[in-house]
């Protein structure tokens, strides 16, 4: 429930976002059986083709290394208080967050929860993000993205309930590492890249940890990503 608690409250400090469009925010949260978890959430306000009154936000959030999305509304007459639906695995869920000074607190209930959760949210600093240069894009480097990224998306996809806004995300990034590898290898046949896709993935699915090991490689590759 740890991860559903996050998910539900990420958009909660929509009358708390700062100019810009996005922020990011500590966790501190209770399950219904009275356990404690923290995390992060980052808020990113969505700007629609038609004007509102109020103010919608996606929103990623981060506890214990898994990363889930969302999406909520804040009413313009009253800018304190944020209300979220959701799907987790299935069920539908509600969440009303309301600022508290500095802070947003709030309640979240899943249906089929034993009980209710609780959330409360403080403003961080944004990390600044690596810069483009830093970051070295070379052949071996997109062959392992591109092979993480096909390989957690086949098996979460073979895996019932599974977090269909992470199978977009890897599926978006291995798009993105496909054509990047065709740039860095392009002295190299179009067969020979993909045998060396393949050799990467079957390194994993001989390895009963295989899963284990390839997220967290599909999940940097996700988040250095190149722009399609």
């Amino acid at each position: 429930m740890r991860i559903l608690a996050t998910a539900i409250l990420s958009l909660a400090l929509g009358g708390l976002a700062s100019a810009s469009d996005t922020d990011t925010f500590a966790v501190q949260g209770t399950d219904p059986d009275g356990s404690a978890y923290t995390g992060t959430v980052t808020l990113t306000e969505l700007h629609l083709d038609r004007q509102i009154a109020g103010d919608v936000f996606d929103v990623v959030w981060d506890v214990g290394g898994q990363k889930i999305v969302g999406v909520g509304i804040v009413d313009g007459a009253n800018r304190n208080v944020l209300a979220v639906a959701y799907d987790f695995q299935g069920a539908p869920g509600v969440a009303i967050m309301t600022q508290d000074g500095e802070t947003a607190k709030g309640v979240w209930y899943v249906k089929g929860a034993p009980g209710a959760g609780t959330e409360i949210w403080t403003p961080r600093e944004n990390p600044e993000p690596p810069a483009a240069a830093a970051i070295e894009i070379t052949y071996d480097r997109a062959v392992t993205c591109a092979a993480a990224t096909s390989f957690v998306t086949g098996m979460l996809r073979a895996t019932p309930g599974a977090d269909a806004a992470a199978i977009q995300a890897y599926d978006a990034a291995n798009s993105a590492w496909i054509v990047k590898l065709g740039e860095v290898g392009k002295d190299k046949a179009m067969s020979a890249r993909i045998a060396d896709i393949r050799a990467r993935q079957q390194e994993w699915a001989a390895d009963p940890d295989g899963l284990a090991k390839a997220t967290p490689i599909a999940d940097d590759c996700v988040m250095s990503a190149p722009p399609m």
